[in-house]
């Protein structure tokens, strides 16, 4: 992550993974900048990071459930404990449940 807000960072801010350019930066630390802080002050990237952070463990549960659930259910299929008609409706309810938490999770909350 570069975080910049003049003309000389525009460099560094393309060749960054993440250019990050404050509030009343330079027109070409702009342009070069792949996230703009419409405040000023490091309060918005601080937001940015920590609301990366909570979508990353969203992410992260999301898989875990996933990888839990596909598993007891691949196990119970095996033992011939679930029929296929119970599998054909128990797999869309492991992709609903995955997409209803990530929309519950509010990683990124308004300023």
């Amino acid at each position: 992550v570069m975080v910049g807000d003049g003309v000389n960072d525009a460099g560094a801010l393309v060749a960054a993974s993440v250019g990050f350019s404050v509030h009343g930066g330079a027109e070409a630390s702009l342009g070069a900048a792949d996230v703009f802080a419409t405040e000023p002050g490091l309060n918005p990237l601080l937001r940015a990071v920590v609301g990366s952070q909570r979508t990353m463990r969203v992410i992260r549960r999301g898989i875990a459930f996933s990888l839990a659930y596909n598993a007891v259910g691949a196990t119970l299929a095996i033992l011939g404990l679930l029929s296929p008609l119970v599998a054909a409706v128990a797999m869309p309810l492991s992709s609903l449940t995955v997409v209803t938490n990530a929309f519950r999770s509010r990683t990124f909350d308004a300023p």
